[in-house]
């Protein structure tokens, strides 16, 4: 039997089969196929490796199932202890979302426009430099953006795994020396003070998205240009309790972005960094829901921030500066079988989203 279901979007051609022994009028056992009910595994194979994401026109490479060790015991504290994480399948953009991209959220929803950068080398840096990444965005912000869209966030393991690019590590693109042809960070071209003197990218601040090479995985800007939020509240490895109750009234709590940026020296490019992000405005005002956030300014007092988090407004807006998105899609789980076919509609998935 063949038939067509419809879940989450996916389009699918299911065929049913079960083996069944029976002993025939001589007493010879043969073996028949009945129907049976078990639901078919989609085949990566039958995946398209990249699509067009319908809402926001964004490509999105397929990164497959697979293990891998997550993590690093030689370098941060925070990095520590290694790991085994089994991930699905999943989508995720190739690309950071850009000034254009967002633009294109503003419009259909109302929400704020991203604060320019005080930048000299970039005059209104959002409106005139389109295939740069959009910076100045907050975590809800980037929330609501996904939801917009019919995405997510990714999590952590999510993003570690697909900037590994199905190699080791420790960055995108595998071992050896970093060169200034491979990502954007803090070369000769920046001004600070630990700024590598033996490169030049050419960028003070950000570059256009996917100038550099991607990883295995084709996906550009997984080190460097600018840090990427991830979905998750910031605990260590080794805390199996996530308590989130100390943040319950909304106030307190960490999120986590990943990929160094042009701010970042090399080290901080590694696949294994985590950058935990206090949030910079009170957890009852990180929603979801498609809407028009309050500038920051006016969200929470310097006080509280410095009671709270032991951080001022200056140093919470430093990482917004230096943080854009990319999103992922959620491809629906099955138990195994047999594939017959498998067609996309004109449903295609969003951000970052999980296959079976």
């Amino acid at each position: 039997m063949v038939f067509h279901i419809i879940d989450n979007g996916l389009f699918i051609r299911i065929r049913y089969q079960k083996s069944i022994k029976k002993h025939n009028e001589k007493g010879i056992k043969k073996e028949y196929k009945k129907e049976g009910m078990v639901l078919s595994m989609l085949q990566e194979s039958a995946r398209p490796a990249v699509i067009l994401h319908e809402v926001d026109g964004k490509e999105m490479a397929l990164i497959p199932a697979g293990t891998y060790q997550m993590g690093s015991a030689n370098d941060y504290s925070e990095e520590a202890p290694v790991h085994t994480v089994a991930l699905q399948a999943f989508y995720i953009d190739k690309y950071p979302v850009t000034n254009a991209e967002y633009a294109k959220f503003i419009l259909a929803t109302g929400a704020r426009t991203p604060q320019n950068p005080d930048w000299d080398a970039y005059p209104c840096y959002f409106t005139n430099y389109p295939d740069c990444p959009v910076v100045n965005v907050t975590w809800a912000e980037a929330t609501a953006y996904a939801a917009w869209a019919g995405k997510r966030l990714p999590t952590e393991e999510e993003w570690e795994y697909a900037a590994l690019g199905g190699g080791e590590g420790p960055y995108p693109w595998g071992g050896g020396r970093l060169t200034g042809g491979l990502a954007n960070y803090a070369d000769k071209s920046s001004e600070y003070p630990w700024r590598d003197f033996a490169n030049n990218d050419g960028f003070a601040y950000v570059s256009p998205v996917g100038i550099y090479p991607p990883n295995g995985y084709g996906l550009y800007d997984m080190a460097g240009n600018v840090w990427e939020w991830c979905s998750d509240w910031y605990f260590a490895y080794d805390d199996h309790i996530h308590d989130t109750a100390p943040f319950s009234d909304g106030w307190g709590g960490s999120k986590v972005c990943r990929g160094g940026c042009y701010h970042s020296n090399a080290y901080d490019l590694r696949v294994t960094r985590r950058r935990r992000v206090m949030l910079p405005e009170p957890q009852a005002e990180q929603s979801a829901s498609i809407s028009p956030l309050k500038p920051q300014s006016s969200q929470v007092s310097m006080g509280k921030l410095k009671a709270r988090y032991g951080m001022s407004r200056a140093m919470a807006a430093s990482t917004m500066l230096r943080t854009a998105s990319r999103f992922c899609i959620t491809l629906p789980s099955s138990s195994s079988t047999t594939v017959d076919s498998f067609v996309y509609g004109s449903w295609i998935p969003p951000i970052c989203q999980d296959l079976p």
